[in-house]
């Protein structure tokens, strides 16, 4: 199975494996079967100032279910719950010890629907 993978560095870039990033949109994408469980690590360690912790993780979903764990510098976000043509959109705020918040968008996408796009017959 692939990882799934968001890591931050310094400078505002990101590591990004098995989704997508939209610079456009300011958010993440993935692509999942119906009723698939997807993992994807959120990885905070290059961008922690040294002694620096991540202090909670939070999540509020929309169409789609997502659950959070946090094992500092690390959040995994568990996808499931997402309906065959539909999309569902998480957003996950992460604090860090100093104070500072971080949020991010994440989108689910529907492979059936992924698929109708690629081919030009939306629905």
């Amino acid at each position: 199975m692939t990882e799934r993978l968001v890591q931050f560095r310094e400078n505002g870039r990101r590591v990004v494996r098995g989704l997508t990033h939209s610079r456009s949109r300011t958010r993440f994408e993935l692509d999942m079967n119906e009723n698939e469980v997807l993992d994807v690590v959120v990885d905070l360690a290059p961008i922690l100032a040294s002694g620096e912790t991540v202090s909670d993780a939070s999540v509020t979903n929309s169409g789609v279910t997502c659950t959070v764990s946090l094992a500092t510098p690390k959040a995994t976000l568990r996808f499931s719950g997402l309906s065959t043509n539909s999309r569902g959109r998480t957003e996950l705020k992460v604090t860090r010890s100093g104070g500072q918040v971080h949020t991010m968008y994440f989108l689910a996408r529907s492979t059936v629907a992924a698929e109708r796009l690629s081919y030009g017959r939306v629905s």
